[in-house]
């Protein structure tokens, strides 16, 4: 049986810039609890009970860096990734992407890189793999500005990036589910 397709809910929160200044420890937990909080409000935005995530009829995916965090709940397996857009060494490029894949598209390297990278690994997340399947996900299609198509063990996955303030955030669009996306 097919996932439902029902709308997704991703939720963009910025973190304080009070915030940012916290330990490396501190601002990890910190970055960690608001994350959750982006997770607790997609799923409120997608009318999901949240005392049912325990017995897996919720399922979430959570992102964070020092000034964003992402996250969203569904009622199918869900990816998500945000990034702060930066320079990037060569070498590390060539490792997330071979020359076909970044022969798809018409950016700069730094770009390029966080449009494959958040994408594969909100797939990754969404297949429950994590950064292990790495090397068998590829970007096979650029749909259009926004949306990618990755492919990983047999299946394709469509990838929806939004832009804002300097970073990139994906999220796996299961079977043609509308996305709905949430900011503060």
């Amino acid at each position: 049986m097919s996932a439902p397709c029902e709308s997704l809910y991703p939720v963009l929160l910025p973190v304080p810039a009070r915030k940012q200044e916290l330990s490396r420890k501190a601002l990890r937990l910190y970055l960690s609890w608001l994350a959750r909080r982006a997770v607790a409000r997609s799923a409120e935005c997608a009318g999901l009970d949240r005392s049912d995530a325990p017995v897996h009829t919720i399922y979430y995916s959570l992102s964070h860096k020092p000034a964003y965090v992402a996250g969203i709940a569904a009622k199918f397996p869900a990816g998500i990734d945000v990034e702060r857009i930066r320079p990037v060494n060569r070498r590390l490029m060539e490792r997330v992407s071979d020359a076909s894949e970044r022969g798809l598209f018409e950016a700069d390297d730094a770009l390029l890189f966080f449009r494959i990278w958040t994408a594969k690994e909100a797939v990754l997340k969404q297949a429950g793999v994590g950064l292990a399947g790495l090397g068998q996900c590829r970007i096979i299609a650029v749909s259009d500005a926004r949306t990618l198509v990755a492919a990983y063990q047999s299946r394709r996955f469509f990838v929806e990036q939004r832009f804002l303030d300097q970073h990139l955030v994906s999220v796996v669009r299961t079977c043609g589910a509308s996305v709905h996306w949430c900011y503060d």
